[in-house]
């Protein structure tokens, strides 16, 4: 069952909202989040009075296909989703969730798979894990709880990775049957988003190590991958070719790995922008869907100040240090809340998969494939 979210953030002011009630109606802003794109929609006329006449606005400007409804956010319910049975459920600044899913929303403890779930396509070992032993949902929701507490303590590592282990099927359910938003991910797991937990969660539904994984096969492959980028011509030679030409045996390693990984990006033709945003000052990330956001200093133009990660809009990783860092932590976040690659980098993608990774390395997408056999010779 294919799965589309599409996230509506409502920017209007209370002027706007009790307009609803009058004759005229002051234009509203829709923030329209799809799986890979973000982008704004205008209803000159205000929020409609019928929620089939919203559903078909957004369907035919953003020619979205099949059937789906109207969900709202409730802050005072931690943020859960409601059916919007009436466009009198939005009000200013609300959030609003339309997807396409034939499994019903359920609140996270009382989630059972699914045989709607889609299966797995990035090679997950452990993607739904049964129970431990003696243990329910009920007994690790209370786990849960009492892991909120624990991510407030000092030096409290061995404790919060034994809970998240023993809590690992538990948080599974929740991110593959109901594929919650990364906010709700983030309010329900915080501990999930550290650096540490990243890569632990990531073996766990893989089996594999993360970070070392990755960079020992991107320095392996780094000298053939070279060789190739600097024989390939057109566009993409041409762009990959400044990058190219400060890559030397006496850089440091980050700098390298981080040049080879652009221009992996621009061998395949995709565009390194819409992985990498640059940029001075911090800014609204707020129609960032997956994004790695590499801030610089004016004091140092080349090396960043800091790389993060934001996805949903939502930044979830500071610190990163590099760009190819920031690359090897957002697959691990990419699997840990079982989201889809950005589709305007899916061979860039594939390969830090299937390559560097080694995950499900025998079924390659054409141009991957092409690579791959560039490099073995």
């Amino acid at each position: 069952m294919q799965q589309m979210a599409v996230w509506c953030a409502l920017n209007t002011s209370f002027a706007h909202q009790t307009a609803k009630t009058s004759q005229t109606k002051m234009a509203v802003q829709l923030r329209v989040i799809m799986e890979d794109d973000i982008r704004k929609l205008t209803l000159p006329t205000g929020i409609p009075n019928r929620v089939e006449d919203l559903i078909s606005i957004v369907r035919e400007t953003f020619q979205l296909p099949g059937e789906f409804r109207l969900h709202y956010e409730d802050k005072e319910f931690n943020n859960q989703f409601f059916s919007v049975t009436s466009t009198a459920d939005l009000y200013d600044k609300a959030t609003v969730k339309i997807e396409v899913n034939t499994l019903k929303r359920k609140h996270p403890v009382d989630a059972v798979p699914s045989k709607n779930v889609k299966k797995q396509k990035k090679a997950e070992v452990n993607s739904l894990p049964p129970h431990p032993i003696g243990e329910s949902q009920d007994t690790l929701d209370k786990e849960r709880l009492e892991l909120l507490n624990e991510v407030k303590k000092k030096n409290n590592a061995k404790i919060i990775t034994y809970k998240m282990r023993k809590t690992f099927s538990s948080r599974r359910l929740e991110v593959v049957t109901l594929r919650p938003s990364v906010n709700v991910i983030k309010e329900r797991w915080p501990a999930l988003f550290s650096e540490a937990q990243i890569k632990k969660e990531f073996r766990r539904i893989t089996t594999v190590s993360l970070e070392d994984k990755f960079m020992k096969n991107l320095d392996q492959y780094t000298p053939g991958l070279l060789r190739v980028m600097r024989a390939k011509g057109g566009a993409a030679g041409s762009k990959m070719r400044p990058l190219l030409d400060t890559v030397n045996d006496t850089q440091i390693i980050e700098k390298k790995r981080d040049a080879v990984v652009c221009c992996l990006i621009d061998y395949f033709g995709e565009k390194r922008e819409d992985l990498f945003y640059d940029c001075k000052e911090c800014e609204d990330f707020t129609d960032k869907t997956i994004q790695v956001i590499v801030m610089h200093s004016n004091m140092a133009v080349e090396d960043p100040s800091d790389v993060s990660i934001v996805i949903e809009g939502n930044q979830v990783m500071e610190g990163c240090g590099s760009r190819t860092k920031a690359c090897v932590l957002l697959m691990g976040l990419i699997y840990a809340l079982n989201l889809e690659y950005p589709k305007r980098l899916k061979n860039t993608f594939e390969t830090f998969q299937k390559i560097f990774l080694e995950l499900d390395r025998d079924n390659l997408p054409k141009k991957v494939d092409s690579l791959k056999k560039k490099l073995m010779q």
